[in-house]
């Protein structure tokens, strides 16, 4: 148990990979309906192609979310550094009331590349909402489910059990791939006895 809870998020988790009720569908199973578009792309889907960007180092989001870590927030001040151990992402968190003025237009070149440009503010002492655009990365998962440069995404952590645990529910919209926006949750449990090592991917 967490004895002294007070960094709050600003430690190291791990959780089990996926995300709730995905265990037989796929890390993006469930009750969602795809558009026309996004159900065409995902039964032309060749993972055996040369761009499939899964046989690279490189992972976006929110496909990384489904991962069992470890991660761990970091406090920068003006920011939320968010580590990876997983192919090494480092997701940067704009806080602070100029950091949503400076988001890039949908429409602009994406600067941020796959991570995209991240604002966060604390909803309460206890929830961290951070609301995410222009992600680069072209695929939600590894079965041709299309991301659109148009998608959002919407995070909320939330501390529980006394800091020990960190509820994590995701709200993804993208009009042309989801006719309503997907929702997606797991947990992460605090690790002190795990650190966000070098992944060296060497693909």
């Amino acid at each position: 148990r967490r004895e002294d809870a007070s960094s709050g998020i600003f430690t190291v988790w791990s959780s089990e990979v996926g995300f709730v009720d995905d265990v037989e569908g796929g890390v993006w199973g469930g009750e969602f309906e795809l558009t026309a578009e996004a159900t065409a792309i995902r039964e032309q889907w060749d993972p055996s192609a040369e761009d499939n960007p899964f046989i690279s180092c490189i992972r976006g989001i929110p496909e990384i979310m489904v991962g069992f870590g470890p991660l761990e927030f970091v406090d920068q001040g003006d920011r939320i550094l968010l580590r990876f151990e997983e192919f090494d992402i480092r997701r940067p968190i704009m806080m602070g009331p100029d950091a949503e003025a400076n988001r890039p237009p949908m429409s602009a070149a994406r600067p941020y590349g796959d991570v995209g440009y991240s604002v966060g503010h604390w909803e309460d002492d206890h929830t961290l909402v951070v609301r995410t655009t222009g992600m680069n990365f072209p695929y939600y998962e590894q079965s041709g489910l299309a991301q659109t440069p148009e998608a959002e995404i919407v995070e909320r952590w939330t501390l529980t059990d006394e800091g020990n645990a960190l509820v994590y529910e995701l709200t993804v919209t993208d009009p042309a791939t989801f006719v309503t926006p997907a929702v997606k949750s797991k947990t992460w449990h605090w690790a002190p006895d795990r650190e966000v090592e070098a992944y060296n991917c060497a693909a």
